[in-house]
């Protein structure tokens, strides 16, 4: 289903954002 990868790539894409290592530095 497309509809569920999307959200998984999402949901991936967000934590990814949240980490940020940049921002962490």
């Amino acid at each position: 289903h497309r509809s569920s990868q999307n959200k998984l790539k999402s949901t991936f894409f967000m934590k990814i954002w949240h980490y940020d290592p940049l921002r962490s530095s």
